[in-house]
């Protein structure tokens, strides 16, 4: 399906996914952020065509109108599809009707748990995140935004049966391996 060769199936793109939301959560950087974020939503926007491809969805038919409406349910896939279209527009485009008003740096302060959920008193961190601004003036956190993304993207899996594996885990997201003591 890609010419690159760890893109064959849409649940790759969906590991990426993942793999780009785990990217902006562990950010140190407003820069580094700021690309993840955006790799991450051009990737979860994008995954609409793999799926359609592999649905063997023609576009421009009643059955593509379906699909994208089914994405379009999703308030975070939107979220999605404008920040990703924002590229296409040296920014998001005042001239269109836009869920997202404008994506924020935000600091997020992190606490590092065990697998049994206790506090790791020693590695706590901060990380460089964004906060969504909504149309409405709502925000929204980014680490929301990524969660609610990659389980809105398991959902249409689920529902037009495509199949998926542990890479889509919302859960590797926030999961960092620290040094053994």
């Amino acid at each position: 399906m890609s010419v690159l060769y760890e893109y064959n199936h849409p649940k790759d793109l969906l590991a990426k996914v993942v793999r780009d939301a785990r990217r902006v959560h562990f950010s140190k950087s407003p820069e580094n952020a700021c690309d993840h974020l955006f790799n991450f939503c051009v990737t979860a926007h994008s995954l609409r065509d793999w799926c359609m491809k592999y649905l063997d969805i023609e576009p421009k038919t009643p059955e593509a109108n379906k699909f994208h409406t089914a994405c379009n349910t999703n308030d975070n896939l939107r979220y999605c599809r404008d920040i990703a279209n924002s590229s296409k527009h040296f920014g998001l485009d005042k001239g269109k009707k836009s869920t997202v008003d404008e994506v924020n740096e935000k600091k997020s302060n992190n606490t590092a748990i065990t697998l049994d959920g206790h506090i790791l008193e020693d590695f706590d961190m901060e990380s460089i995140s964004a906060e969504i601004v909504l149309a409405s003036g709502e925000s929204k956190s980014a680490f929301m935004f990524l969660t609610g993304t990659v389980r809105a993207w398991i959902a249409l899996f689920d529902k037009y049966s495509i199949e998926r594996d542990d890479r889509s885990n919302p859960a590797q997201i926030v999961i960092d391996f620290l040094p053994i003591t």
